[in-house]
C-alpha cells in the first residue's frame, strides 16, 4: 500500500512567506513543474496572495509578535506519484478529503491551500497561521503548542495517516522512539530527516546522471555484441560452406574407393586366380591395361570416378 506524504515547514519571516507564494503561484520559474499543465492548478482557499491572507490572519493577533515568531506553518500532502497515475480519479477525490480534513481540524487558522497538478506528484501547499486564544480571551501566536515535540509530530502522522486511509493510503513509518512501548528504554534512534527540493532535486540530477552514463556504457557494450556476433555470423557461414564442400569430397572420396574395389576385382578376374600380379608377363600387362582403357571408354561412371574428366 502506498504511503501518504506529510511533512511541514516553519515560515518565521515575510520574506520566507512570500519566496513560498511566488513558488505556488509560478511567478517565477519552477524547473520541476510543466507549463502546459499549470492551468490544472488551484486555489481552493485563499485569496490573490499567499503575503495578504497571512496578514490579514496576524492582524487577528494581540499584541506585538517576537521577532523569531513563526508566522505561518507550510503543509505538503501527497503520495506517490505512481498511486496517483494508477487511476486518474484519485487526484479528485484525494484533494477533496484533504481540504475537508484540513478544515476540520484547523478551521479559520487555515488560511490558504494550493493544489499543485503541474509536477510529476499531484500534492497540497496547505499555510495555516498558529494563533491560539488563551484564557484571558487574547490571540497569540503559538506554534510550539501546534506542532512542537515528536510526540505532536506523531499525532499528525498519525492524523495524516487517517487522512486518506479510505482512499488506499497508509501512514508512513513510525520513529521508534516516539511509540509508547519505547518509553522506558530511553535508547537513542537514528532520526529520518527530510531533504529540503533543492537537496532532492541535486540527489536526483546525480542518479539520472549516472543512469545516462550506464545507458551509454550499454548502448556501447551492445554494440560491440552486435559486432562480435556479425563477425561470428560470418565465420559460421564459411564453416558451414567448408563443411559443405567436405562433404562433397568425402562422396567423391567413397564413389572413387567403389570404383577401385570393382577395379581390382575385375583384374583378378582377368589375370585369373593363379597369376599374381607381380609375376605377370609383360603381354599380360599390357593386355589388361588395353582392357581397362576400353572399360573407362565405355564406362562413364568409372572414368568420372577414376581420372575426372581427363582422357584415358
Amino acid at each position: 500500500m502506498a504511503e501518504i506524504v506529510c511533512r511541514i515547514r516553519r515560515l518565521k519571516s515575510m520574506a520566507a512567506i512570500g519566496v513560498a507564494d511566488r513558488h505556488n503561484r509560478r511567478t517565477h520559474f519552477t524547473k520541476s513543474a510543466d507549463p502546459e499543465r499549470r492551468h490544472l492548478n488551484q486555489v481552493p482557499i485563499g485569496g490573490a496572495s499567499l503575503v495578504e491572507d497571512v496578514k490579514d490572519k496576524l492582524a487577528t493577533v494581540d499584541g506585538a509578535l517576537r521577532s523569531n515568531a513563526v508566522l505561518a506553518v507550510e503543509m505538503v500532502l501527497s503520495a506517490a506519484a505512481s498511486w496517483f497515475e494508477a487511476d486518474p480519479s484519485r487526484a479528485a477525490a484525494f484533494l477533496e478529503r484533504a481540504v475537508q480534513q484540513l478544515v476540520d481540524r484547523y478551521g479559520d487558522r487555515l488560511v490558504r491551500i494550493d493544489w499543485h497538478m503541474d509536477e510529476t506528484a499531484p500534492h497540497i501547499h496547505a499555510f495555516i497561521v498558529p494563533t491560539e486564544v488563551k484564557p484571558s480571551g487574547k490571540v497569540k501566536l503559538n506554534a510550539k503548542g501546534m506542532l512542537g515535540g515528536p510526540r505532536k509530530m506523531h499525532e499528525l502522522q498519525d492524523w495524516a495517516g487517517e487522512l486518506c486511509q479510505p482512499l488506499g493510503l497508509e501512514r508512513g513509518k513510525k520513529r521508534p522512539s516516539v511509540l509508547p512501548e519505547n518509553d522506558e528504554v530511553g535508547a537513542p534512534q537514528p532520526r529520518r530527516r527530510h531533504k529540503s527540493p533543492r537537496q532532492y532535486m541535486a540527489e536526483a540530477e546525480q542518479m539520472h546522471e549516472a543512469s545516462r552514463r550506464m545507458l551509454a556504457q550499454a548502448e556501447r557494450e551492445r554494440q560491440t555484441l552486435d559486432e562480435e556476433r556479425a563477425a561470428f555470423e560470418q565465420e559460421l557461414a564459411a564453416l558451414r560452406l567448408q563443411q559443405t564442400e567436405l562433404s562433397d569430397l568425402m562422396a567423391r572420396v567413397l564413389h572413387l574407393n567403389e570404383g577401385m574395389a570393382t577395379l581390382d576385382v575385375w583384374v583378378g578376374e582377368e589375370l585369373g586366380a593363379t597369376v599374381a600380379f607381380a609375376d605377370a608377363s609383360p603381354e599380360d600387362v599390357d593386355r589388361v591395361y588395353a582392357e581397362v582403357v576400353q572399360l573407362l571408354r565405355t564406362e562413364p561412371t568409372w572414368e568420372t570416378a577414376l581420372c575426372g574428366s581427363c582422357e584415358p
